[in-house]
């Protein structure tokens, strides 16, 4: 019976089932955009610790990158003497070991003006490579992905200063 009503509408109003067939398969293909865009989803709106799992991709690129995970990237956690004193450190380590330098922001958007700045006011020069991440949800251009990792990465959270250094003198 379904079978016959539905080859009667086809043959009968076959402009009116066409639409609604596009319809039907569009509203489809919205439903599972709207639940890919969900499982896809990797921003945070809320604060969150700079521990907390970041969602992340691996690739098999040939980079060796130093990361370092902080909480915010302003003017005033710069100021802060632990921020500052892993900056310095990891881009001069960075340096010297030839390794690209990312710095992983939790809690806001990283202004790299900020860290340029930073650069000029001690003295320091870029790493060759350096780059910025933030899973923040308040980004102000194209959506996040999930973080690049190689095998080549080492990731530090910022009150791990002295990990930091026990792995640039190679204990």
């Amino acid at each position: 019976m379904k079978d016959n009503t539905r080859d009667y509408f086809k043959k009968h109003f076959g402009g009116v089932y066409g639409t609604m067939r596009s319809v039907r398969n569009s509203l489809r293909l919205e439903k599972k955009k709207r639940e890919a865009e969900k499982h896809d989803d990797i921003t945070h709106d809320a604060p969150i610790t700079m521990s907390a799992p970041i969602a992340k991709i691996y690739v098999n690129d040939e980079i060796n990158r130093l990361n370092i995970i902080l909480d915010k990237f302003s003017v005033e956690s710069i100021e802060n003497k632990d921020v500052s004193q892993m900056l310095t450190f990891a881009t001069k380590i960075a340096r010297e070991k030839s390794y690209a330098l990312r710095i992983i922001v939790r809690n806001n958007l990283p202004n790299p003006k900020l860290y340029t700045d930073f650069l000029s006011e001690h003295k320091l020069k870029a790493p060759e490579n350096y780059s910025f991440y933030t899973d923040y949800s308040g980004r102000l251009a194209s959506p996040v992905h999930r973080l690049e990792v190689t095998r080549g990465d080492v990731f530090f959270v910022m009150d791990e200063y002295e990990n930091l250094e026990r792995w640039a003198n190679g204990k």
